[in-house]
């Protein structure tokens, strides 16, 4: 049985709006209801909004053969090479007895309303500490 979610003006006119109007207000948000109930409320808003971004937001195989592999690579030399900039690590050969930190790669095509691309972000994000050597 199909259930059809409500829709902004349904939500706009419910108890529910007051709250999330009073909570957003109380944190110093001073956008709309609808603003804030898309982006940062309705997970299947979320979800509409994540599924519409993966294009803007590749996996390191997709970066890496996609239309912007290119942008891609540059902008992730440049995080390196910001990181080894501020000393953030050594780059050594490794040894059996080392522990290694894993890491992965966040990227994102931020674009101007209109589609033209403003620029190409990527992260290097370390992962959690799983095991160490003893």
């Amino acid at each position: 049985m199909f259930i059809a979610p409500p829709t902004i003006e349904e939500l706009h006119a419910s108890p529910l709006s007051k709250f999330i109007t009073f909570a957003a207000n109380d944190c110093g948000y001073s956008g709309s209801f609808t603003k804030i109930f898309v982006t940062a409320v309705h997970p299947f808003f979320l979800k509409a909004k994540s599924e519409a971004s993966k294009e803007d937001n590749p996996n390191w195989h997709q970066a890496k053969i996609g239309p912007f592999a290119d942008e891609y690579w540059k902008a992730a030399k440049k995080e390196i090479s910001t990181w080894e900039g501020m000393g953030a690590w050594d780059v050594v050969e490794h040894e059996d007895d080392m522990n290694v930190i894993n890491g992965t790669w966040a990227f994102n095509c931020k674009q101007f309303p209109n589609g033209i691309v403003k620029k190409f972000k990527v992260c290097f994000v370390l992962m959690e500490i799983s095991s160490w050597k003893e």
